[in-house]
């Protein structure tokens, strides 16, 4: 894999060092949740430039569907994706992550700005084949009031298999969770 300014061809070797780093990041995420080009990648909360999904098809070549329930972000990064000649590669879709079906993706990846995060764990784990595997971006201290953190939601029904700390942003943090086998019906509260 490529790293520093060459991250991306998608991206401008000029482009802002938070984009570089966000990419880099996600390369450390990806690889603790196991992907690979056989993986089915739902992103929710992509976002109007899916930088992160853009990222994950360039370094691993697996398929990656984005939803996001922000109709401008739909349109924004449709028209990006489109122009990039990614469309087909990267589908984007408006929904709701708690009415959208997982059934069929091998991970799930939410953003950390995705919410509400334990109705889409719920919706996950109600809709999702067994053994998948969640990549959760979240945060610690005061970005929680922007974020959802970790302690807003619980992982019932999921066991964290790795966690990986963003070294270029010390308050950002992705949990690895994967779907417990026995599990057959929604979290309880």
């Amino acid at each position: 894999l490529q790293t520093g300014k060459d991250i991306c061809p998608y991206v401008p070797k000029n482009a802002p060092e938070e984009i570089l780093k966000t990419s880099e990041s996600a390369i450390a995420e990806a690889r603790a949740a196991g992907i690979g080009a056989d993986s089915r990648v739902a992103f929710i909360g992509s976002g109007p430039f899916p930088e992160t999904a853009i990222r994950l098809v360039q370094a691993f070549t697996c398929s990656v569907t984005c939803v996001d329930n922000n109709p401008e972000a739909v349109v924004l990064s449709s028209r990006l994706l489109k122009n990039w000649g990614l469309s087909e590669r990267l589908p984007v879709f408006f929904r709701n992550a708690t009415d959208f079906s997982f059934r069929g993706y091998t991970h799930v990846w939410l953003a950390a700005l995705a919410r509400p995060k334990r109705e889409i764990l719920e919706q996950i784990c109600a809709t999702a084949d067994q053994d998948l595997t969640v990549v959760c971006r979240t945060v610690n201290g005061l970005r929680g009031f922007l974020y959802a953190s970790a302690n807003d939601f619980v992982l019932e029904h999921f066991d964290i298999v790795d966690k990986v700390i963003d070294l270029t942003r010390t308050s950002h943090y992705a949990l690895i969770p994967r779907k417990r086998r026995t599990h057959h019906h929604a979290l309880q509260t």
